[in-house]
C-alpha cells in the first residue's frame, strides 16, 4: 500500500479493534478480565490511573509500545470512560507509524534486490537513516509514556 495509506489502513483497523474490545471487556467480559487484572497489579494500577485521569493518561499508555488489546479489554472491565478511550487509543501512532515504516523498508529493500538495483546503498542508507529516525523517535515517546503513567500510579487516588 505504501507508507500512508499502509498507515492509514493499518490505523483505522487497529484503532476500531480496540475499541470492539473495548466493549467486549466492559459488557461480555469484564468478570474474565478482572480477574486476570489481579494477576498483573501494575496494567491494573495503570488503569485505574487512567480512569481518575481521563483522556490524557489513556493517550500516555497508548503511545507505549505494547499490545492494545491487553488495555482495552482493562480499560472496557474497569469502566474507563469510553469518551476517554475512544480519544486516548488516538496515542498508538508513533509504534504503528514504526510497525508500517518497517514493512515498506522490508518491502522496497526486496524490490531493490529482485531488480539489482545500482543505487542500492543511496537509497538504502535513507532508508536506514529513516528507519533509526522513526524508531529512535518511537523509543523516545515510550520512554516518556512509561514515566508519565509510573507517575500517575503514584498519585494518590481519589474516591
Amino acid at each position: 500500500f505504501g507508507l500512508l495509506p499502509g498507515f492509514a489502513y493499518y490505523f483505522v483497523g487497529v484503532y476500531l479493534a480496540n475499541l470492539f474490545v473495548y466493549f467486549l471487556g466492559r459488557r461480555w467480559l469484564r468478570g474474565p478480565v478482572v480477574r486476570l487484572l489481579q494477576r498483573r497489579p501494575s496494567v491494573a494500577r495503570a488503569v485505574e490511573a487512567a480512569g481518575r485521569e481521563g483522556t490524557s493518561l489513556v493517550f500516555w499508555i497508548r503511545m507505549a509500545p505494547v499490545s492494545p488489546a491487553i488495555f482495552s479489554y482493562a480499560f472496557g472491565a474497569l469502566q474507563v470512560p469510553f469518551s476517554a478511550v475512544a480519544i486516548g487509543t488516538l496515542g498508538m501512532f508513533p509504534h504503528l507509524l514504526l510497525d508500517v515504516y518497517l514493512g515498506t523498508v522490508a518491502a522496497h529493500v526486496t524490490k531493490m534486490a529482485g531488480k539489482g538495483d545500482s543505487s542500492w546503498e543511496t537509497q538504502g542508507a535513507v532508508l536506514l537513516l529513516g528507519f533509526l529516525a522513526v524508531a529512535g523517535l518511537s523509543f523516545r515517546i515510550a520512554r516518556l509514556a512509561r514515566a508519565r503513567v509510573l507517575a500517575a500510579e503514584d498519585e494518590p487516588g481519589q474516591p
